[in-house]
């Protein structure tokens, strides 16, 4: 199977997945199913190919072509032995295994990461600074995993973890919004914060909400927020665009909430977010407005200096940007549309209002 394809610097290809074979186009597999790699030239002829893994369980689900060259592999590991080292818990139980490889496919260096429980690598990007952020879920709450939360360490966790250029751990995430959380895709912006998109509230039937948010570039979570309607959906990709907005893509089955126009059971979904999905934990947010929904006069209070304020409505159209007067503390909106807006101040808080 390949799970993952990227085109490399010299026109050609890398496919990366798994296989249970050790003949045909495949050799050296070290038992049950490897972690499987293959080069190809811009024609498609195999340059090298190669098996990764011990005598279990292992499986690639994204590849990216480094810096230098070579390449990064991001899966998924059960075996304790082979290429792997410092497999956490027994080997019923999977880590996010990280591969780096030289230009020919060589192990330069390799890593596990987790804790007793499960954890799968499903996305990869490499970073500005020339390390490596992966993001998929983990069961634990313990070994290298850490802020976990939900309903016990057997409670699905998105999860993202940064390396440096060298494979030392910088941080690692939890993502947890409303249980069973899966991170489908990392990557990052010109700002080097980090898009994430995925799965959340999916339980026995398989059919959860898609998720969409951002972190920031030491980890910390700037906002997370649902998407969808009543039937399920899940986001299998995520891009920032030039514009500073991002893209989101997967499939959805449902033809409410936030989504119209469906054919007919599943269909692809792809949403274009602006700056303004930035509300999104009012928790994070240090500035309160009243009242809401408002007919003319916004009350603010806040703990941060503010100096400007600008109002745009929910397409990212700026209505307002002027300065604000921490004397009176409020904002007209009385020449407002009604609808939904977002006010954002100069220190970097967003928060939503209805104009009535």
């Amino acid at each position: 199977y390949a799970q993952s394809v990227g085109q490399t610097n010299d026109g050609g290809y890398v496919l990366a997945g798994y296989t249970n074979s050790n003949d045909g186009d495949v050799s050296g597999n070290h038992g049950y199913y490897d972690v499987w790699v293959v080069r190809l030239s811009d024609t498609g002829s195999i340059i090298w190919s190669k098996c990764y893994g011990g005598n279990f369980e292992e499986g690639a689900n994204a590849v990216k072509q480094t810096f230098d060259g070579g390449f990064f592999v991001a899966a998924a590991s059960y075996s304790a032995n082979g290429d792997i080292t410092g497999h956490h818990g027994s080997t019923g139980n999977r880590d996010f295994w990280l591969l780096k490889l030289s230009s020919a496919g060589a192990i330069e260096w390799e890593k596990s990461l987790g804790g007793s429980n499960d954890e799968a690598a499903i996305s990869a990007c490499v970073t500005a600074d020339s390390g490596y952020v992966m993001a998929g879920w983990a069961d634990s709450d313990d070994g290298d995993v850490t802020g976990h939360s939900g309903w016990g360490p057997t409670e699905q966790n998105g999860w993202v973890v940064k390396l440096s250029k060298t494979g030392a751990l910088q941080w690692n995430k939890c993502i947890f919004v409303c249980g069973h959380e899966t991170i489908y895709s990392i990557s990052q912006d010109a700002n080097g914060k980090y898009l994430i998109g995925g799965q959340t509230c999916a339980y026995a039937i398989g059919d959860g909400t898609a998720l969409f948010g951002r972190l920031s570039g030491d980890g910390s979570l700037d906002w997370v927020n649902t998407y969808g309607g009543s039937q399920g959906e899940t986001f299998y990709s995520v891009l920032p665009v030039s514009d500073g907005a991002g893209i989101a893509a997967g499939y959805t089955a449902s033809n409410d909430g936030d989504v119209s126009g469906n054919h007919g059971i599943y269909n692809y979904w792809v949403t274009k977010f602006g700056w303004h999905t930035d509300i999104i934990d009012p928790k994070q947010n240090r500035i309160a407005i009243e009242p809401n929904p408002t007919h003319q006069y916004l009350q603010l209070t806040h703990d941060q200096p503010i100096t400007r304020i600008s109002i745009t409505n929910t397409i990212g159209q700026q209505m307002y940007d002027y300065t604000y007067n921490p004397l009176l503390a409020q904002a007209d909106v009385a020449a407002l549309p009604t609808g939904m807006y977002f006010l954002k101040t100069d220190s970097g808080e967003v928060v939503k209002f209805l104009k009535e």
